[in-house]
């Protein structure tokens, strides 16, 4: 389980000396604290405010003996979450199933590993891939990042065809030096092997459901990891050079002046 989603689990639940009660656990309604978690609106870790929006109403329900009876009797725990940098909110939904901690971040913007200037297409179906692989549904998580991918070369100019057709127009640009820079930069069976396993995860494969148990959270951060460099090189470093040359440029300027 996250850290930090242990602790704020055990900041909702303390001991109180409670004169009539005596040292008994609580369930803390009235719980705001502040805490870090991913912000997919800045696309990094935040510090963020967090309420605890599941109230209680008789004082006396809020008294346990035990951590974990306070704990199952208050599932699932529900938090407000705001980013103290951009105040863009979340929801954070906390429940235990088959005797594991589960939780699941219900953002009001779309993102996952979406980089910021990413198309809103890329962004939505990244989103759907992480709110999948959060509820363990990792077969419907890829198919959304083959459909990330899809809508990325559609977007890109590439928009005859499958997906297999889309890419295969890709290498041949690249082969002839005539696609996009940042083709030249990645190696297209990235792509491939994203469009092949995602097509695993929604046709029958003969029958053999046991080949899903392969698409594993391993492969799905694996798959986050290459469209973060992938969207990085389309999107992200053109935006950083022509930013970049501009501060020399304007530097170049001011020492022209002074000379």
């Amino acid at each position: 389980m996250n850290e930090n989603i242990d602790k704020l689990i055990h900041e909702t639940f303390e001991k109180t000396n409670d004169p009539v009660n005596g040292k008994k656990i609580r369930y803390n309604s009235d719980l705001i604290t502040e805490n870090e978690f991913y912000c997919n609106n800045c696309l990094d870790d935040r510090k963020m405010k967090v309420i605890n929006v599941k109230m209680r109403e008789d004082i006396n329900r809020n008294m346990y003996n035990t951590f974990e009876e306070a704990f199952q009797r208050n599932l699932p725990l529900v938090y407000e979450l705001e980013c103290l940098q951009c105040k863009s909110k979340a929801c954070l939904i906390v429940q235990k199933m088959n005797n594991e901690i589960k939780d699941i971040v219900l953002y009001e913007k779309s993102g996952g590993c979406a980089s910021k200037n990413s198309p809103d297409g890329v962004k939505y179906y990244l989103n759907e891939a992480k709110l999948s692989k959060q509820i363990g549904a990792k077969s419907a998580s890829m198919a959304m990042y083959r459909a990330a991918l899809d809508f990325l070369l559609f977007e890109q100019g590439y928009t005859q065809g499958m997906l297999g057709n889309k890419i295969k127009k890709l290498e041949e640009d690249r082969e002839n030096n005539c696609g996009p820079k940042w083709a030249m930069e990645i190696e297209p069976q990235f792509l491939e092997a994203i469009k092949d396993i995602g097509n695993s995860s929604i046709h029958p494969n003969d029958g053999n459901i046991k080949n899903q148990e392969e698409i594993d959270e391993n492969l799905l951060n694996l798959v986050d990891i290459v469209f973060s460099e992938l969207l990085d090189k389309i999107y992200e470093q053109p935006i950083r050079s022509k930013n970049n040359l501009e501060l020399l440029k304007n530097k170049i300027s001011l020492l022209n002046k002074k000379e």
